[in-house]
């Protein structure tokens, strides 16, 4: 049975590399994120640690420096912290530009370049023109949208709600990509185990913050809900891929190989770690 980590593991880990090694040390969250670095740093002069979580990365690097350690930076998923106007308050933290790493893989070109290769080119050109739309991307946004912002108002009136292993297929038709909102709001509920929340309310909710919505896409999605739903639409509507080359985990792997240092160099994160540095 594996371990969860904590806070002291995440220090005890950064301090013990140390010692072995003068090379920076780089927390991020988790293995996709140390995946997507690992590819622009350089091995001989860079370490990087996962921590398992924000909240871990965070406290990590906060007993780090009650302990007079340097050369350490941690690079978090911004979340709703944009949308909420807040910033890190430690000069060793630095977060994603979007939402979090995945979207902005998404929100760079070289989504479209991925996209290019994975999906039916006739299927995905007849898809965009019955929905009006020139790009995928557009798409898979607002359909991914509505859990978005269920993952927000379960922040902000601290719901606790629970998305883990959500079954996108439940409540996504594959043939068109429409999102059922009370469908998906009672899987999320069946999955939180809390018996005191009403769907119809929180459907309710969430129908009224899409129709007056202004702010960022980009910055209220979660990459993870917007590679799955993609995954349907690769099995079906706008791809034929049999469903084990169109899990979140495959298409996350070919969607971090796709993501070149280009890409990357032109976003404020990069900017922020090279001042940092």
């Amino acid at each position: 049975m594996t371990m969860k980590k904590t806070p002291d593991d995440v220090a005890n880990e950064v301090i013990l590399t140390k010692e072995t090694s003068e090379a920076l040390v780089l927390i991020v969250e988790g293995y996709s994120d140390e995946k997507t670095f690992r590819k622009f740093l350089a091995c001989s002069t860079s370490e990087i640690i996962s921590s398992w979580g924000k909240d871990n990365a965070l406290a990590g690097i906060t007993i780090l420096e009650q302990e007079g350690f340097v050369g350490v930076l941690a690079i978090v998923d911004a979340d709703f912290w944009h949308l909420e106007g807040k910033s890190p308050t430690n000069a060793n933290v630095i977060v994603t530009d979007d939402h979090d790493l995945a979207m902005m893989i998404i929100h760079s070109n070289s989504f479209d370049h991925f996209i290019s290769e994975v999906a039916s080119t006739s299927k995905m050109r007849s898809f965009l023109l019955k929905h009006r739309r020139r790009k995928m991307r557009d798409i898979l946004l607002e359909v991914a949208l509505p859990i978005g912002l269920l993952r927000k108002y379960s922040h902000e009136k601290t719901l606790n709600l629970c998305f883990n292993d959500l079954k996108f297929a439940k409540f996504i038709d594959k043939d068109t990509l429409t999102l059922d909102l009370k469908k998906m709001i009672q899987r999320v509920l069946r999955q939180t185990r809390n018996s005191m929340l009403d769907a119809d309310f929180l459907a309710s909710q969430i129908d009224e913050l899409c129709v007056g919505i202004s702010d960022d896409p980009f910055q209220i999605c979660c990459g993870h809900d917007v590679i799955a739903i993609l995954g349907i639409g690769l099995r079906k509507c706008i791809g034929s891929k049999p469903s084990r080359d169109a899990t979140v985990e495959v298409l996350e792997r070919e969607l971090r190989l796709s993501y070149d240092s280009a890409f990357f160099k032109q976003t404020q994160l990069y900017k922020a770690a090279e001042e940092w540095s």
